[in-house]
Order: structure tokens, then sequence, then C-alpha cells
């Protein structure tokens, strides 16, 4: 709501605060946003007195907090993303394993598909022996569509393990790698658990960060 002019209360006017006079700058030509200024203008003034009275506190988006105070079912699904994310770098594979509701790894880089708890955990044994201190940093993460959390970051990672590729075995070079990635999480209908993680990457990029 913006100034209007109007009569407040009778407590309000007779307040001992001072006087300050601000004036409206009409609308220019360009169609810039409309501004409150002090300096001079032959439009109207306005008496801040008159609106001493305090503004209620706005009230909080539905998206940040629920009507009771308790987190809602798109924040709960932040940070299980959060969460989940933290526990890969930690190894916590349990913990892990507890963020879905059905495990499933669909890579979009070259086209693997790891379904189902035993599939998923052969996964994280096959991705985290070359590198094993395989991490990730959150560059931006959000809720997208009705059931979907969309996260942008930085997969790093150095090959101090045994690297299999196209059927041939690369012996660890200790070299990193820091690759600008993508995934969505997409979970199931009115809860916070994940049914599904796409990560979107260039297995080529990685291999030429690594001199493959």
């Amino acid at each position: 709501m913006g100034l209007t002019e109007g009569a407040c209360p009778k407590r309000c006017a007779q307040t001992n605060a001072p006087s300050t006079t601000l004036r409206a700058v009409p609308l220019p030509a360009s169609g810039e946003d409309h501004f409150f200024s002090n300096h001079a203008s032959p439009t109207r003034e306005i008496d801040r007195k008159a609106h001493c009275k305090s503004r209620p506190p706005a009230r909080q988006s539905a998206r940040k907090n629920g009507r009771d105070g308790m987190p809602t079912l798109e924040q709960r699904r932040l940070q299980v993303v959060r969460e989940h994310m933290a526990l890969e770098i930690t190894h916590d594979w349990d913990a892990v394993i507890n963020t879905f509701a059905h495990p499933r790894y669909e890579l979009y880089g070259n086209g693997a598909v790891f379904d189902g708890e035993e599939a998923v955990r052969a996964y994280f044994a096959l991705s985290r022996t070359p590198f094993p201190d395989q991490a990730n940093e959150v560059i931006a993460i959000g809720a997208a569509g009705e059931n979907v959390v969309l996260v942008e970051f930085w997969l790093t990672g150095t090959h101090l393990g045994p690297l299999t590729v196209g059927g041939t075995v690369i012996e660890p070079t200790g070299k990193t790698f820091r690759v600008r990635m993508a995934a969505s999480f997409e979970f199931a209908p009115g809860t916070d658990r994940i049914v599904c993680e796409r990560a979107y990457f260039s297995e080529g990029l990685i291999a030429r960060e690594l001199g493959l």
C-alpha cells in the first residue's frame, strides 16, 4: 500500500514527531518507476506526519513458512536435497538411501541408469573408486514445477584410484577436476522423499580436465 492523503486518528495527529514533507515526482515520460523525492516538484505535497502510524508487518510468503510455523513441503524438499548431497560427500550411503522413496539415478552424460537400492549402491562404489574425494559445491537450488528441485553445482574430485573408460583401466594420475553441472531431483507426490536423481554433465569435459 502506498502513501495516500486522508485523515489519521486524533492520537496520531497529536504526536510530537517533527513533520517531514515529501514531494511526489511525476512519472517520467520514459516509463521509469514512480518514486518519492525531497527535491522540489510542482506536484502536491504529502505530509508524513499525517501517516505516522506504523504499517503492520507484511505477511510472510506461504512458500517460506507454513501457517502453523512449520516448514512447508517445498522447504523440506530443499533441505532433503541439501542433506542428500552433503551425505554423498561423506559416503554415508545408508543415510543417502534413506532420502529416497525409491533409489534411482539417471546419468545424462553417459546414459547410465541405476534403479533400485542394489544398483544404486553399486553406482556409489563404481564412482568413488577412482575419485574417493568426489565432492559437490552448490551454486543454486530451487523448486521447479510441482515435484522437482533443481540444483546447479560444482563437481570436484581427484583421480586417486583405477578408472575404467571404454574397457580400458587408467591408473591413478593424481590429477583433479572441477566441472559445472546440474541435477534434478524428482519427489514422490505429497512427500519429501526422492524417487529419482537425474544428473546432467559432460564426461568429455571431465576427461579433458584429467588430461585423458
